[in-house]
């Protein structure tokens, strides 16, 4: 800033504290890393149950690539093995508690079926 004679008289400045989104950004990173190199097969959808993410593991057990997956549903591992009403009382407990987990039946890109211990977290 300068006076009406063109001296230098101060400045003016704004400033914020970006530690918090540091840190948030960081936990971030760290959180992908972890997905990236799980051994568990690991799948993130969206707000209506399409697949946005899927790790290399989920690649690796369900024979489906990555490109594959993505904007489609987790069901297309049905294996065809569980009842409707164990999909129903699956969803009414995810529904409730948020969360479910136990063994299901899914079936690979080739066909094959496999037991897979699975948890869903809403």
């Amino acid at each position: 800033m300068h006076s009406a004679a063109g001296d230098f008289v101060g400045f003016v400045g704004v400033s914020r504290n970006i530690t918090e989104k540091r840190q948030d950004r960081e936990r971030l990173r760290m959180a992908a890393r972890v997905i990236e190199h799980a051994r568990e097969g690991i799948v993130i959808t969206d707000a209506v149950g399409d697949m946005i993410e899927v790790n290399d593991a989920f690649v690796r057990i369900t024979g489906y690539e990555r490109a594959e997956v993505l904007g489609r549903n987790p069901r297309i591992l049905k294996s065809g093995r569980q009842s409707t009403s164990f999909y129903q009382c699956m969803w009414e407990e995810i529904n409730s508690k948020g969360h479910w987990s136990g063994e299901v039946w899914n079936r690979r890109k080739n066909g094959e079926v496999y037991a897979a211990l699975q948890t869903v977290i809403a």
